[in-house]
Order: structure tokens, then C-alpha cells, then sequence
């Protein structure tokens, strides 16, 4: 499947990944802490080799619209379960590798970028 794709091409990888998918939340996926435990092994690697993670995503996954709108549910939902699975969530990537990497500067190893359309 695509699921055990990615988590193997993220465990092989050498210095970088870079993702860019319509989704990225971490609900009954594996992807998540498949790279928190690569940026993890990058972080404690002796020789400090460079690695990075870059992950684009749209600002407005999903559907377009205005999240405000009576009829955007969908839109909201899918804004909340990416931002728990960034950032927020007590397992999200920011949160996990704070538990694990004590000391890690995140911003060194991982990027989001969103984007937009006009």
C-alpha cells in the first residue's frame, strides 16, 4: 500500500524526505511517528550528519472554501486533525519529538509549508 511505502522510503532515507500530500494527519497511520523516529535517530547520530524533513500541504486541505462557512464541516475537521497531527495532539510530530529528543531544536530537522491559492 501507499502507507507501508512511505514508512520504508522514510526509514531508508539518507539526508532528506520531502512530502507533499493533500492530507497530513496522523489518525490510524503509522506516517507520523515513522518520522519522529527518523528525525529521532538523526538527532542522536554521532556524526551529526544533516537531515531535514520538508512536508507541503495546502492551507485549506480538502475542499476549497471559506472555513467559516455554515457548510465547510468537512473543511473544519480536516484543519483540526492536521494541526493535532503537526502540532497539538499529544502524539503529533512537534509534541513527540520534544518527548523524545530532549534539547532538539525542531526547526533544525522539520518544515511545513502551506500552500495557497489565488
Amino acid at each position: 500500500s501507499i502507507h507501508e511505502a512511505y514508512k520504508e522510503l522514510i526509514k531508508k532515507s539518507k539526508n532528506h524526505i520531502y512530502i507533499e500530500n493533500q492530507f497530513f494527519m496522523g489518525l490510524k497511520n503509522e506516517i507520523v511517528q515513522t518520522l519522529c523516529d527518523r528525525i529521532t535517530t538523526a538527532f542522536y547520530d554521532k556524526e551529526k550528519k544533516p537531515f531535514k524533513v520538508v512536508v507541503v500541504v495546502p492551507l485549506l486541505p480538502g475542499f476549497e472554501g471559506d472555513p467559516g462557512d455554515p457548510g465547510a464541516t468537512v473543511l473544519r475537521i480536516q484543519i483540526h486533525w492536521q494541526k493535532v497531527a503537526i502540532m497539538s495532539g499529544n502524539n503529533s510530530i512537534y509534541n513527540t519529538l520534544k518527548k523524545t529528543c530532549p534539547g532538539i531544536n525542531i526547526s533544525d530537522y522539520l518544515f511545513f509549508f502551506g500552500l495557497r491559492k489565488w
